[in-house]
């Protein structure tokens, strides 16, 4: 099955004859696994078995692992049938593992993650969403997960920014991350703190009525502190592409 899997502001990226960015396209994400105080524990690299692998997402995953001190793991799933009983672990170091759902969620318990009592529930493939993250959201308890949406690269490849991309019907100078969100934004955050980068949030007009996803202009936002978002701007797409406002 696929799902949703870009936006406008990767097609505008992937236009460009330069660029320092890199997503993981396709079905796959890049995750950040934290506990309730969004203090981050794991990086795990998601992925449907028909996706097809990026060596630089690996690679990048692995070096943000070592820079960071966080562990990093591999979850690949079957995201061609309706419902998987189990998926492939990769821990650090070794190699792929076919992992009974229940285990996969004792994984999660030995990396001190709250998880939910009794049987584990079946992961289900639906038109929304992916088996794997329906399982997450059945199985896993009070924690904090946030995918990394897009990183900027210096010349040497290593990621310098974590940019979390936000789109809505709102006008580009009226909307403001919602606080709801500031679980997510912190352990980003935290993450990024560990890799000496920063966090940034960019957001862009989105209408579903006509639907219309315009990455032509970005408001941007700094997310240096907890809880703290603090407005950098609104930049030509150009102007965001280039890093102006860093």
């Amino acid at each position: 099955m696929r799902y949703y899997q870009t936006n406008a502001v990767y097609e505008r990226i992937q236009g460009l004859h330069n660029h320092s960015f890199i997503w993981a396209a396709g079905n796959a994400w890049i995750l950040i696994y934290g506990n309730g105080h969004s203090e981050p524990v794991a990086l795990v690299l998601v992925a449907g078995r028909s996706w097809e692998p990026q060596s630089e997402v690996t690679s990048l995953v692995e070096s943000l692992s070592e820079v960071s001190g966080l562990l990093v793991m591999e979850i690949h799933f079957d995201d061609t049938v309706k419902e998987i009983e189990s998926v492939g672990l990769k821990k650090h170091g070794s190699r792929l593992v076919e992992t009974s759902l229940e285990d996969l969620r004792a994984v999660f318990s030995e990396l001190g993650l709250p998880v939910k009592s009794g049987a584990a529930s079946k992961a289900i493939n639906d038109a929304s969403s992916s088996a794997y993250h329906n399982w997450q959201r059945a199985n896993l308890g009070r924690i904090t997960v946030s995918d990394i949406d897009l990183f900027r690269l210096d010349g040497e490849r290593r990621a310098i920014e974590l940019i979390e991309l936000k789109r809505s019907y709102i006008d580009l100078n009226k909307w403001q991350p919602f606080s709801a969100d500031y679980p997510n934004f912190n352990l980003i955050l935290s993450t990024a703190k560990l890799s000496s980068a920063r966090m940034t949030i960019a957001y862009n007009v989105r209408t579903k009525n006509p639907f219309y996803d315009d990455p032509s202009s970005i408001s941007v936002f700094n997310y240096a502190k907890f809880n703290s978002p603090i407005h950098a701007g609104v930049y030509p797409f150009e102007r965001f592409a280039d890093g102006s406002y860093l």
